[in-house]
């Protein structure tokens, strides 16, 4: 099941979401995510800000997570390009972005960072940094350009850098 509270207090939007999956017929507890998010405009600036956190039940430090579909995965998920909060467990992340249009063009940067317990007794750090460029050629036809940096690291253990380029036409 998923749960979504949406409100808006003066110019902040406010969007609470809690989603639990539970496998029948395997051993394994339910998985959880939690997320809250706030967003509002500021001098034609768009403004983001999360706090997300999975439960601590996991499969060999890995959590099975909620998302059922990748259809319900914007809603449910706390993502950016790369690092997915849900797969995690025990983890918990801070979302913090910002967009503004200038004419036909709109440019955003969005940063990630989680830590995680992986309940071996070394935590686990991930940060992601993507920027964007948006341009509407028509009202249907937009071209976007994404770079997206992640790092995951174990310890002392870079477990995982990646840089991602996209080059996307919609």
């Amino acid at each position: 099941y998923s749960v979504n509270l949406t409100t808006k207090a003066g110019p902040v939007n406010l969007d609470f979401t809690h989603s639990s999956l539970e496998e029948v017929g395997t051993n394994t507890d339910n998985n959880t995510l939690t997320k809250l998010v706030a967003s509002a405009t500021v001098a034609d600036i768009n403004l983001v800000a999360g706090y997300g956190m999975t439960n601590d039940n996991d499969t060999n430090g890995r959590s099975l997570g909620v998302d059922l579909t990748t259809d319900n995965d914007a809603k449910t998920n706390f993502r950016l390009d790369q690092i997915v909060l849900d797969t995690y467990a025990d983890a918990d992340a801070i979302l913090l972005g910002a967009s503004m249009a200038f004419g036909k063009t709109t440019v955003g940067a969005s940063y990630l960072m989680a830590s995680i317990d992986n309940n071996v007794g070394v935590d686990t750090d991930a940060a992601e940094l993507d920027l964007t460029v948006k341009y509407a050629m028509s009202k249907n036809f937009s071209i976007t350009g994404l770079y997206s940096d992640a790092e995951i690291e174990t310890g002392a253990t870079k477990s995982y850098d990646e840089t991602r380029m996209e080059l996307s036409l919609n």
